[in-house]
């Protein structure tokens, strides 16, 4: 073989081996370019979505129950009975503490607090009231609770 028959075949080899190259080259951009198109509409993400999320449950037709029979009309009576004729709520006036003789206050009190003016001039010791125990015009007992402030 001659030498420009050894070059010619060289160059052949080296043009179909660009050629490859370069075809290989274009699949691989269509590749990435059909790979953007599906990320932009999001197809990869819905169906990884997709997977992780469980499929709703089929529900079951209940099973059919034979109908009944209804139950026949009847008559019947109840003897009435009237309320008693006390009413709800607190009858006036109210009583603090027990009525008679060594009568005591029934009272209680939060644990004692100092209130100081906004200049801090002024202070004074104060027990809030956390309970008062009254009795109602039918003798019953009133409690009347505050919270703390």
């Amino acid at each position: 073989m001659a030498l420009g028959d050894e070059r010619r075949a060289i160059g052949r080899a080296n043009e179909q081996s660009r050629r490859n190259i370069g075809s290989q080259i274009e699949a691989e951009r269509r590749a990435i370019g059909r790979q953007i198109e599906a990320e932009r509409r999001g197809e990869a993400v819905v169906e990884d979505i997709n997977s992780l999320v469980r499929p709703p449950r089929q529900s079951r037709p209940l099973k059919r129950l034979d109908p009944v029979g209804s139950i026949p009309a009847q008559r019947s009576s109840a003897p009435y009975k009237p309320r008693a004729a006390t009413t709800a709520g607190i009858a006036s006036p109210l009583i603090e503490g027990a009525s008679g003789a060594g009568a005591t206050l029934a009272r209680e009190y939060h644990a004692g607090i100092t209130l100081t003016s906004s200049d801090g001039l002024i202070s004074l010791d104060v027990e809030p009231l956390k309970k008062i125990t009254m009795h109602d015009a039918n003798g019953e007992p009133v409690v009347m609770e505050f919270a703390q402030p």
